[in-house]
C-alpha cells in the first residue's frame, strides 16, 4: 500500500504544472496529501467560451459599425432632406380660402360704389422647375360682393357681383428651407356676373375681361409634402365692366394648405 501510494506521489511529482483555470476540489474524498481529486476545466468547455467570445465579439463589432454609420451619416441626411423636401423640383396643388375687398368704380351697379367685401375660394397647382422658379395657374372665385342704395319711396336697389379669375403665372421664389417667400405675376381672364334686384325685377349681366394678377406669399413646408401657403395679392382687369369704363379691380388675402409631390 505504502509503495503504491509512493508510486502515485512519484508519477504527480512528475507532471507538469496545470495551465487550466483552479480546480474545484471535490469533498468527501481522502484529505491525504496527494489523493485530492481534481476538476479540471474540461476540452469542451473551452470550446463553449471560446465560440461565446468569438460571438460576442462579433456583435460588439457590428454594434459600433452600426453607431458609427449611424453617426456619421445623421448630418448628411438632414441637410439632405432640408434640400431635396422643400427645394425640389415637382408639382404641387393647393387650396384655400379667401377674403377681397373690391374696387369697383361708382358707376356699376348704379348704387355710387358702395360695395362691401366678399369670401371666396382660390385653388392652385404648378410645376417648379428648380430652387428658385415654379409656373401656377391659379383660379379665385368670390362670392359674393354686395350693395344697396335706397332710392326713395320705400324702394332699394340690391346688386350682387360674383368674379371668377383664373390666370397663369411665373412664381420667383426665394429657398429659405421650410419657410420660402415668393413674388408671383401673370396673366388670364375674369369672369363676373352682376345681379340687380330693384322690388320685384331682377336683373342678370355677365362680363369678361383680360386681368392682369400680382402677388406677395410665404410657402411654409410642415412636412415634407404638406405646408401652408399665406399670399396677399391683386387682381387688374383691363377696359371697362358691365357697359361702363370702369373695371373690376380686387384686392385679395388668401390662405390655405399645399400639396407637393
Amino acid at each position: 500500500m505504502n509503495k503504491g501510494l509512493q508510486s502515485l506521489g512519484n508519477f504527480q511529482a512528475d507532471e507538469p504544472p496545470l495551465k487550466d483555470p483552479p480546480a474545484i476540489a471535490i469533498g468527501g474524498l481522502p484529505s491525504e496529501p496527494g489523493l485530492l481529486t481534481y476538476f479540471p476545466a474540461t476540452e469542451t468547455v473551452r470550446r463553449h467560451w471560446r465560440r461565446k467570445m468569438k460571438v460576442f465579439r462579433r456583435i460588439s463589432f457590428v454594434t459600433a459599425l452600426a453607431l458609427a454609420c449611424i453617426a456619421s451619416t445623421s448630418p448628411a441626411a438632414d441637410h439632405e432632406t432640408l434640400e431635396i423636401d422643400h427645394n425640389r423640383p415637382g408639382a404641387y396643388f393647393g387650396l384655400g380660402l379667401a377674403h377681397a375687398w373690391p374696387s369697383f368704380g361708382d358707376n356699376i351697379g348704379d348704387n355710387n360704389g358702395n360695395w362691401h367685401s366678399g369670401l371666396g375660394v382660390n385653388a392652385r397647382g404648378g410645376y417648379r422647375f428648380n430652387r428658385y422658379f415654379a409656373a401656377e395657374a391659379d383660379v379665385d372665385f368670390t362670392n359674393r360682393f354686395r350693395a344697396k342704395q335706397s332710392l326713395g319711396a320705400g324702394t332699394t336697389l340690391r346688386n350682387a357681383i360674383r368674379t371668377t379669375a383664373s390666370t397663369i403665372n411665373a412664381k420667383a421664389i426665394l429657398p429659405l428651407e421650410w419657410i420660402q417667400p415668393y413674388v408671383m405675376g401673370g396673366i388670364g381672364f375674369q369672369a363676373a356676373t352682376l345681379k340687380k334686384h330693384i322690388g320685384n325685377i331682377r336683373t342678370k349681366q355677365t362680363n369678361y375681361n383680360f386681368v392682369g394678377r400680382i402677388a406677395v406669399g410665404i410657402d411654409v413646408m410642415l412636412h415634407k409634402n404638406w405646408g401652408w401657403h399665406v399670399e396677399a395679392g391683386g387682381i387688374l382687369p383691363a377696359g371697362g365692366s358691365f357697359g361702363t369704363d370702369d373695371n373690376l379691380s380686387l384686392v385679395i388675402l388668401n390662405t390655405g394648405f399645399r400639396y407637393v409631390f
